[in-house]
């Protein structure tokens, strides 16, 4: 009996010992489970930060891109003295110790914006004002071994209309394109010779209204027009140097802003007095032949990088621009989170 219990304390004193040695073990596996689920914690945190980042910032620039400012050109253009010219009420701008009064009241509406220059008297017919850009593209399919003489018919089209070529360029011996600029009144007619020297693959003409854009121009500068005017006067009636240099600065800033408009104006002028039409001549083995290479695709690794770059940089702008809201709630959240915190700590302690 007696030797039955020492072999019992003795397998005891051997349990105790295994589970006292591997104590340590467990607990730096339990330290090391703990350690890993929190660093897994954090890391989906910050997944999920991402994430939500991601999808503020694609709701940003898809639901807010049209309450950003208008990039209008004429916006562009600052302005001397907004007051003086319908500009909210704000006080009148004064340069040394003089006041720049009211140049001319801003137009109401684009009827009262148009210059003196076009007048419409009653009982004529009004003045077309309309200005609309128009271009071309024709591809033309022309027969086995008339391609030098359809080529210089179509540069003929161009000279017989009054206009004349920009680009030509030839692959080969039985293709090759031209770009031909065309008076607009003529715009029409070349379209219609150029059809007759082929079989029309494909033909396309565009326009592009500028009138509105046009008319605000206009506008623009007849109020700068009459700013300059008012400067003028106002550069004689100045008795300082102070004065001088103060209102001459203003003054060669609406010159600056007159020239760009008029150049502006010149150039729509000139896209809407021209038309450009582009016409390609194909003859028919050559288009079947373009035709057969065209089906013909081989993937490219250096447009695929660029797409790939592309899709990278697209991401990381849109998760910028989603931080950019998110930041600043999560900064707020977490100050209201620590004031609950202390409210309800020092409620806890008073009682």
């Amino acid at each position: 009996m007696m030797d039955t219990e020492i072999r019992f304390l003795r397998d005891l004193e051997d349990d105790l010992l295994e589970v006292a040695s591997a104590e340590p073990t467990r607990l730096e596996a339990q330290a090391h489970d703990r350690r890993r689920t929190r660093r897994r914690s954090w890391l989906g945190a910050v997944a999920g930060f991402i994430v939500l980042a991601f999808a503020i910032g694609a709701l940003a620039q898809s639901g807010l891109g049209g309450q950003l400012p208008s990039t209008h050109p004429a916006a562009a253009f600052s302005t001397v003295g907004e007051a003086a010219a319908g500009g909210g009420g704000r006080a009148a701008p004064v340069y040394g110790n003089i006041p720049v009064p009211a140049a001319l009241p801003r137009a109401q509406n684009r009827e009262q914006a148009l210059p003196a220059a076009v007048p419409s008297p009653a009982g004529s017919t009004p003045t077309d004002l309309s200005k609309i850009e128009r271009d071309g593209t024709m591809s033309l399919t022309i027969p086995d071994g008339s391609f030098e003489d359809r080529f210089r018919k179509a540069i003929r089209v161009a000279t017989t209309n009054g206009g004349s070529i920009l680009t030509s360029e030839t692959s080969g011996p039985a293709a090759g394109s031209l770009t031909l600029r065309i008076p607009a009144s003529r715009f029409d007619r070349a379209l219609g010779q150029l059809r007759s020297l082929g079989d029309v693959a494909s033909s396309s003409v565009t326009g592009r209204d500028v009138t509105a854009q046009y008319i605000d121009y206009q506008a623009h500068l007849e109020i700068l027009r009459a700013r300059r005017t008012v400067l003028l006067r106002l550069m004689n009636q100045a008795t300082t140097i102070g004065e001088t240099i103060s209102v001459e600065n203003v003054l060669n800033d609406v010159e600056l802003q007159i020239d760009q408009i008029e150049g502006q104006l010149r150039f729509l002028d000139a896209q809407v007095a021209e038309s450009t039409i582009e016409v390609d001549l194909q003859e028919q083995h050559a288009a079947h032949a373009a035709a057969i290479a065209a089906s013909v695709h081989n993937p490219s690794l250096h447009r695929a990088f660029d797409r790939a770059i592309q899709g990278l940089l697209a991401v990381l702008a849109t998760v910028i621009v989603g931080l950019g809201y998110l930041v600043p709630v999560s900064i707020l959240a977490g100050i209201v989170l620590v004031i609950v915190m202390l409210v309800r700590r020092r409620g806890l302690a008073a009682t």
